[in-house]
């Protein structure tokens, strides 16, 4: 009879402490993935959109103290330019946003153990799909952002500065 308590007490030691290295397992993952958000959202945050914000705004502000209408056409090409950049480079942070929290959530339930392992392998398994899906996407887009930015910023801001 000992010997079958013995047995059954090893047989409960084993499965807890597996699942609890599977549930340690997944925070591991979790952990890494977020790691990666951080580090796609710090070079997005690297990109220095506030002079495209300035001049959205200056030009909006031109715009309604400006007669002619040849020039509100330019200054509204300007602003349709620069209001696309600032919505790009929102659409993108959002994205990074909206997956660190997802993960973040994910992360919680994992050290709450209230979702069984295998749901949580699931889980995982599917925030890995969107990751490894969005990631290469993400980086491309703040590539191009930062380009289109510096872009701005020669045509319209060097352009500004050496007319003053």
């Amino acid at each position: 009879m000992r010997l079958v308590y013995l047995i059954i007490l090893g047989t409960f030691i084993t499965i807890s402490c597996t699942k609890e290295n599977g549930g340690n397992q997944h925070i591991q993952h979790i952990d890494s993935l977020l790691t990666e958000i951080d580090t796609l959202n710090s070079k997005l945050k690297k990109i220095d959109i506030e002079p495209v914000i300035q001049l959205n705004d200056s030009v909006e502000q031109e715009i309604e103290n400006t007669s002619s209408i040849q020039k509100t056409k330019k200054l509204q090409t300007i602003q349709n330019h620069t209001h696309t950049i600032i919505q790009w480079y929102d659409d993108v942070y959002q994205e990074v946003i909206l997956n660190k929290n997802f993960l973040e959530k994910t992360k919680k339930e994992a050290v709450s153990g209230k979702i069984n392992d295998s749901t949580m392998l699931n889980k995982i398994e599917k925030e890995d799909t969107i990751f490894s899906n969005m990631k290469p996407r993400i980086e491309e887009q703040i590539i191009k952002l930062d380009q289109e930015i510096n872009n701005i910023k020669q045509q319209y801001l060097n352009k500004k500065s050496d007319q003053n």
